[in-house]
């Protein structure tokens, strides 16, 4: 039986949601790693040197007596670096062949299992259909 344009358009969701969640685990990975980096290698003073002015600093405390410290303009700035590597993924999951066929074939194979108990569900949905119910007038 041939899918529906609902279910057509479930299924171009389903495949749309896999990327998406992919390349937000990428920008989140990097994000976490840019911000701990951040935090280990700049100290408030150079990031002051380095915006020019004054930080605001929404974190701090002491690890053998160097003061780390998490600022506004350190989480921006690997939120934006997080969201440019998005964006690189993005376009290399777009762009790499061998990529694209290893999702395709791991996207296929949940598709076909979907489509599978689909098949078997409608069956089983018309076979029971098919069969008279006993003290049921109709």
């Amino acid at each position: 039986m041939a899918l529906s344009s609902r279910e057509r358009v479930n299924v171009a969701l389903v495949c749309l949601f896999a990327r998406t969640v992919q390349i937000a685990a990428v920008a989140a990975g990097v994000w976490l790693f840019l911000v701990a980096f951040g935090t280990l290698a700049m100290t408030e003073q150079s990031t002051a040197d380095w915006v020019g002015g004054d930080v605001n600093v929404l974190l701090s405390w002491s690890l053998d007596q160097h003061r780390m410290v998490v600022t506004e303009e350190l989480l921006r700035v690997a939120g934006f670096l997080a969201t440019f590597a998005g964006l690189s993924f993005t376009v290399y999951l777009v762009t790499d062949p061998t990529y694209r066929d290893e999702f395709r074939t791991d996207v296929a194979s949940e598709l076909r299992e979907a489509f599978g108990v689909r098949a078997a569900y409608r069956w089983a949905l018309a076979e029971a259909s098919s069969v008279a119910v006993p003290g049921r007038s109709g």
